[in-house]
Parts: C-alpha cells; sequence; structure tokens
C-alpha cells in the first residue's frame, strides 16, 4: 500500500486554491503529484482553505497587504 498525503496549498489573490496531494510510485525516490484547482465563493471545501490560510496570514501580520474583495 502507497501512502498519500496532502502536501501543498496555493491561494491566489484570496480566491482561487489550488490543493495538491503527493503519492508515493512504486518507484524509489519518486513521487505523484494530484493537484485540484478550486474557486467560488460558496465551494466548501474552497471556503475552508481560504479561512484556514486568511488565519495563518492574520497571525503573522500579513494578511492586511491583499485587498479583500470577498
Amino acid at each position: 500500500m502507497y501512502g498519500e498525503r496532502p502536501s501543498q496549498l496555493l491561494m491566489v489573490d484570496k480566491r482561487a486554491v489550488v490543493a495538491v496531494g503527493t503519492k508515493e510510485s512504486g518507484l524509489p525516490g519518486v513521487v505523484d503529484q494530484t493537484a485540484v484547482w478550486i474557486y467560488g465563493r460558496d465551494h466548501g471545501m474552497a471556503v475552508w482553505i481560504r479561512e484556514l490560510l486568511d488565519d495563518r496570514l492574520e497571525s503573522r501580520g500579513i494578511g492586511d497587504e491583499v485587498d479583500d474583495e470577498r
């Protein structure tokens, strides 16, 4: 059985989100990655990820510099 895990999140303009999952392949030192692009104010996963990343930005004092047009 190969391990699967989330690996990266990218938020663009506080609107679109790219989520990347990583899976070990059958070859040594090689991983497979799958990415999904999520966009939409009412998409549950996109809303959750935006909230998560917004909280992280605010905790670092970065959130105020990006224009939030939600």
